[in-house]
């Protein structure tokens, strides 16, 4: 469902309408923009604004949000965050969504409501087109989506930030403009000022229906997925169609067949863990029979007919008991998987229930 307001249009409205919802807060045109949309719709929301301390504007734009939240009646969650010394667009929105799924855990909201528009969009397929991405990747930025078992809704995913700011300008809405968006040693600020707002000017119809297109494609290229079981928050389990080695009675057009199912199963489910993989890193995937670590922090193993993905979590667990280690030998849990099931306690009956599923799973 949309619904058009002063020629922006909010999508899937019916998901977010008559619940508690959080909105992710910058004080930038797009978040501001949406900020009075859900306000004149009635929509029952509180803000997250996440102050990272690298800009002397960041305390007005926290100043910003929390007037709003009193002049409206909104609570205004503040997050001074850590200093962060490397990488810091990866690690900043890491920071950023585990703050959103705590506040949904604690304070009850259904969705995270995101200003994400068109041109973020365009930008982030160019990027990962760049980094050699699957489907998966390219069209990871949904309307949407899951993080950690949390609903991430972007109503403005089919607007542009001209319309965006043609909006602001009729309303008179106050909005910062963050100078570091002008910085092109960031990637996407590259990618923004040299491709995708010049595309979307040239375009802007051909490349909204291209998107349209591609998602319902990829929908039902997704139902492939469908067999794909949550264990725990951090590990997802499947049925495995390909096999380690190549066998020489099969067909190699099948086997290729086969291993790109299995590959689109670990792209869903890392998609679903917040982690996109590059070109190199699928096709060490590939390269490992489904058997290696992602980045330092995801895992995919397989076993006999099962493949597993996870995502390990910080700080490791403790040394794990000699019992433990021969429990999971014997039910035969891929090694890299075994620390994911102690550090959640899955031992005993509950590692006996878990078996009886892997079991039904194999048949």
């Amino acid at each position: 469902m949309r619904l058009c307001l002063n020629a922006l249009k909010l999508l899937h409205l019916e998901l977010f309408k008559d619940c508690k919802n959080l909105l992710a807060f910058s004080g930038g045109v797009d978040s501001s923009a949406l900020f009075f949309l859900l306000k004149d719709l009635g929509v029952s929301f509180d803000i997250a604004i996440v102050n990272y301390a690298t800009r002397a504007q960041s305390k007005l734009e926290v100043a910003y949000a929390q007037e709003l939240a009193t002049q409206y009646g909104k609570k205004a969650h503040v997050l001074n965050a850590p200093k962060i010394h490397a990488n810091f667009e990866h690690n900043a929105r890491a920071v950023r969504y585990e703050f959103f799924k705590n506040l949904c855990l604690n304070e009850g909201y259904k969705n995270v409501l995101l200003a994400h528009q068109l041109n973020d969009r365009l930008e982030w397929f160019l990027m990962q087109l760049a980094r050699g991405s699957g489907i998966e990747g390219l069209l990871s930025l949904q309307c949407v989506s899951e993080f950690e078992g949390i609903r991430l809704v972007r109503p403005l995913l089919e607007s542009s930030r001209k319309e965006i700011c043609a909006y602001v300008a009729q309303r008179g809405i106050k909005y910062f403009d963050d100078a570091s968006n002008e910085d092109l040693r960031f990637k996407r600020n590259f990618f923004r000022h040299n491709f995708s707002n010049k595309l979307l000017e040239c375009a802007p119809k051909g490349i909204l229906q291209s998107f349209r297109i591609l998602d319902s494609q990829n929908a039902l290229f997704s139902q492939g997925a469908q067999s794909v079981e949550k264990i725990l928050d951090n590990l997802f389990v499947c049925a495995r169609n390909s096999k380690n080695q190549y066998l020489e009675n099969e067909c190699a057009e099948n086997q290729y067949l086969e291993s790109q199912k299995d590959m689109r199963n670990v792209d869903f489910v890392l998609k679903n863990l917040g982690y996109v993989m590059s070109f190199k890193q699928r096709q060490e995937v590939l390269k490992s029979g489904f058997d290696c670590e992602l980045g330092g922090r995801f895992v995919v193993a397989c076993v006999g007919k099962l493949l597993f993905i996870a995502r390990k979590n910080f700080p490791p667990p403790r040394a794990m008991p000699k019992k433990i280690k021969e429990q999971y030998r014997l039910y035969k849990i891929p090694p890299k998987i075994r620390p994911v099931l102690f550090q959640a306690e899955i031992v005993d009956e509950k590692l006996e229930a878990l078996k009886k599923m892997l079991d039904s799973l194999e048949s």
